[in-house]
This record gives structure tokens, C-alpha cells and sequence, in this order.
């Protein structure tokens, strides 16, 4: 039958339990071994964890297989992912604190970055390299075109226009300006 202690229990090996074990209290493991695979450590279990509140831990959080966070995660230490991230939460960013995923901080990206829809920029920005728009949109006014700009333009280096040049305000030419087609419009003549 059952046993009733109701005082200490102190076994000096191994405490074997088949059944399902109910601990009221709070349960504390003095064994410091450290984790370096699922089969090591001072708490080893077969099967899965479920645990209702909090847990801190003050080492590394090491995950061999696919994670889910259905509520807010917030990470304060380093963060050393060597597999696939997904965020899976499709919320639409309005502004630097709302997306699916917030920065606090910069990005560092090594290689590509690909943007399904807007890329919205509040700040200055520095591109380096050589900048393509692929976009073939023809221009017929100042607000049409492959690149629409509401601001003015400052070009260091030359500019070349594989088509029509117009210009609806006034323009002023500083250095010397040179036409060599010679072909008079029909406008003018």
C-alpha cells in the first residue's frame, strides 16, 4: 500500500518512480553538471517540458530543432542563431515600432536583403555601391517615372538621358554647354 512520511526522507542512491510524482513544494537541484547535449546536465528528461509561469536562465539556451513563440519575446543578452528564422506573424509595419518584427537598434546585414512591399525610410540613407532601379516606368511628368523625386537632385558626376530631356521651370547652364545635334524643331522654324 501507500507510505506516509510526515517528516525527511533522505536516500542515499538511486529513487526510482513509475508513477506520475506530485511535488508541492519548491524543488531545488544542488548537482551543478552543466548542459552540453539533451543527455547532460543536472535535469534530464525524455520527454517534453510544460511549464505554466517565468523561467530564467542564466546560461546559454541551446535549440537543436524548430522553435515557436506565439506570444512577445524579448531577448536582452546576445542571440547566436546558426539555423533558419522564421517569423511567422504577419503583421504590416506603419512606422519604426510596429511589424512583426522590432529593432530597438541597427541591422547588419552581410549578404542580400529582399523587400516584398514598401521600404519606407525616415532617415538619411548612404548607398555605397552602384544603385539599379529596374523599373521601367516611362516619365510624362513630374510625378511619373521609374524614380519620382519630391525634393531637388545634386549630381556631382555626369548625367546621361538615353531619351527626352524636359524641363518645366527655368534653367540655368553655370559651365559650358554644348549641343551636337544640330537638327532644328519644327516648333521653332
Amino acid at each position: 500500500g501507500g507510505v506516509g512520511i510526515a517528516k525527511s526522507l533522505y536516500v542515499g542512491t538511486v529513487l526510482n518512480v513509475a508513477g506520475a510524482s506530485t511535488l508541492a513544494g519548491a524543488v531545488s537541484i544542488t548537482n551543478s553538471t552543466n548542459a552540453t547535449t539533451t543527455a547532460t546536465g543536472s535535469l534530464i528528461l525524455t520527454g517534453g517540458m510544460g511549464v505554466a509561469k517565468d523561467i530564467f536562465i542564466a546560461g546559454l539556451i541551446n535549440v537543436n530543432s524548430t522553435s515557436s513563440f506565439s506570444g512577445t519575446a524579448t531577448f536582452l543578452g546576445n542571440q547566436n542563431t546558426t539555423g533558419l528564422v522564421t517569423v511567422i506573424n504577419s503583421t504590416d509595419s506603419s512606422s519604426s515600432n510596429s511589424g512583426a518584427v522590432v529593432l530597438s537598434g541597427g541591422l547588419g546585414v552581410i549578404k542580400s536583403v529582399y523587400i516584398g512591399s514598401v521600404l519606407n525610410v525616415t532617415g538619411a540613407s548612404t548607398l555605397i555601391g552602384i544603385t539599379s532601379v529596374t523599373n521601367s516606368t516611362v516619365s510624362s511628368s513630374i510625378s511619373t517615372g521609374a524614380l519620382v523625386v519630391s525634393g531637388g537632385v545634386g549630381v556631382s558626376g555626369a548625367v546621361f538621358t538615353g531619351s527626352t530631356f524636359s524641363v518645366a521651370g527655368a534653367s540655368t547652364f553655370i559651365g559650358v554647354t554644348n549641343v551636337t545635334n544640330t537638327t532644328v524643331s519644327s516648333a521653332y522654324t
